[in-house]
């Protein structure tokens, strides 16, 4: 029974990842990122169960073992309330954790590896990195114990022109690329992801810094061609539109939910909301999408 029980995880893992490479062809990779919100598991959950429900790739939550519990719960509780729905889902979303390297530079190593198996241990399925710090040496070097205990997972390295210059960044990524290979996704940031204002501004500069790592690295390299490329910063009415419009190829989009998404059930955890309230949340959803994917063919699921 146990050997069953593996095979079937190991057939629907390779069905998720044949889902996820389908979605980054076509440029429908969407990740929600919680991280702005409070560390609220209620809050973080009952996101979760919602974008699960609406068919999002990728949920990126705090590294914290009651979140990643919680959410755990959330997601599975959505695939069963989809089938009760007949909501047609595809898959389950990747649920990816995320740090910054100049924590990482804070702990000591010990202390981060041990987090890592920990990670590892409750089943999170991906890892992101926001790279803060310009020491190359040091990135390299984190991206190796990531790699080293992490063997199997998609490693994300965030990144942005606040602090890297255009020759760094890139060679972050050809670092990153060598050490984690066909397992590694960059997600293109805003130069200031903490305190920007979501304007035209941070969505030409995530553009711009796009269109850079395409120019300069992946066309001109066979090798790095087929790293996805997500846009994170500045993501608003004009993001896919612009991008199209000047011609920079992505793969994907980040998102940053408004907590007046949760406002009216926030006194509710995920289990206790009606079909009707949970129909009513996917379409607030949907206006979030719609601001973003003007043009573009939204291929989630049936509730469009």
């Amino acid at each position: 029974m146990k050997n069953k029980n593996i095979k079937g995880l190991e057939g629907n893992l390779l069905i998720r990842n044949k889902i996820l490479k389908d979605r980054f062809s076509n440029s429908v990779f969407y990740k929600i990122d919680s991280d702005h919100i409070n560390k609220s598991s209620d809050e973080i959950s009952f996101l979760a169960f919602i974008y699960t429900l609406r068919g999002f790739s990728s949920i990126d939550i705090p590294t914290c073992q009651k979140i990643i519990s919680e959410t755990k719960k959330a997601i599975s509780s959505a695939m069963y309330k989809a089938k009760e729905l007949d909501l047609g889902l595809e898959t389950i979303p990747l649920l990816i954790t995320s740090i910054r390297s100049s924590m990482v530079c804070e702990e000591s190593e010990t202390i981060f590896k041990s987090k890592l198996n920990q990670i590892l241990d409750s089943g999170i399925d991906a890892f992101e990195l926001h790279i803060d710090i310009i020491d190359l040496n040091i990135i390299k070097h984190q991206l190796n114990i990531l790699k080293l205990h992490l063997p199997n997972q998609i490693i994300s390295i965030s990144i942005s022109r606040k602090n890297l210059s255009n020759a760094l960044m890139l060679e972050v990524i050809r670092s990153a690329y060598e050490i984690i290979k066909k397992e590694l996704i960059v997600e293109v940031n805003e130069i200031d992801e903490i305190t920007s204002n979501i304007n035209m501004n941070t969505t030409l500069q995530t553009i711009s810094t796009a269109d850079i790592i395409n120019k300069q690295l992946k066309s001109e390299h066979l090798k790095f061609k087929k790293i996805p490329i997500i846009l994170a910063g500045g993501t608003n009415e004009l993001t896919s539109r612009l991008a199209e419009q000047c011609g920079v190829p992505f793969n994907g989009i980040t998102f940053k939910p408004d907590k007046s998404e949760i406002s009216n059930y926030s006194s509710k955890k995920y289990y206790e909301i009606t079909n009707e309230e949970i129909i009513y949340s996917i379409e607030v959803t949907k206006k979030l999408l719609n601001k973003v994917l003007i043009n573009k063919k939204d291929s989630l699921n049936p509730i469009v």
